[in-house]
């Protein structure tokens, strides 16, 4: 799609037009999708989050400026609903305070890392608990400090990092388990 195509497509999503809405949606579904993936953790949660950030787009259209870099506002707006979706589980979920280390070289890390392709890494990610999850994705990929990780979500700077910590021992564990089921 260009940039010319695109900007009459939200022009006439902001009219509501559902042919446009329908080829945004195709268009970006995709990078929406990879997203909401990292966020959640099933598939059926991943499409559940990737709908419902389609809605708040379409919801919200006219607030995005044209000019500007659509893929960023969407980005923004999905990660955005990811967390707003985590506060939510986040007051649902108690947590186990206790946490299990297994001890293995970082070497062996590595080499079990770069083994699994795109996919697997998503599902070792997507069961990290809803905090951990969330913490980690915006610190990693989206690289926010654990200031404006603390301001997004809430919580104490200090938790963030916590939080950051107890979800690289939790993946460290889950690889762990992965390269034993091997």
């Amino acid at each position: 799609m260009t940039q010319e195509e695109q900007d009459q497509c939200i022009r006439k999503c902001r009219q509501q037009d559902r042919k446009a809405q329908k080829l945004l949606y195709e268009t970006y579904y995709g990078f929406v999708y990879t997203i909401a993936a990292r966020y959640s953790s099933s598939k059926e949660e991943t499409k559940e989050l990737t709908n419902d950030i389609f809605f708040r787009v379409f919801e919200k259209i006219e607030y995005f400026k044209e000019g500007t870099q659509f893929k960023s506002w969407l980005s923004t707006v999905a990660i955005r609903l990811a967390i707003d979706k985590y506060r939510t589980q986040i007051n649902q979920i108690k947590f186990d305070s206790q946490e299990v280390a297994l001890t293995f070289g970082i070497r062996d890390d590595l080499q079990i890392i770069d083994k699994l392709d795109v996919e697997e890494k998503i599902k070792l990610v997507q069961k990290l608990s809803p905090a951990y999850r969330t913490v980690f994705n915006l610190y990693i990929f989206e690289q926010y400090t654990h200031e404006e990780i603390a301001d997004l979500l809430k919580i104490s700077t200090g938790t963030s990092k916590s939080n950051l910590s107890k979800a690289r021992i939790q993946l460290k564990n889950l690889i762990a388990q992965y390269h034993f089921i091997q």
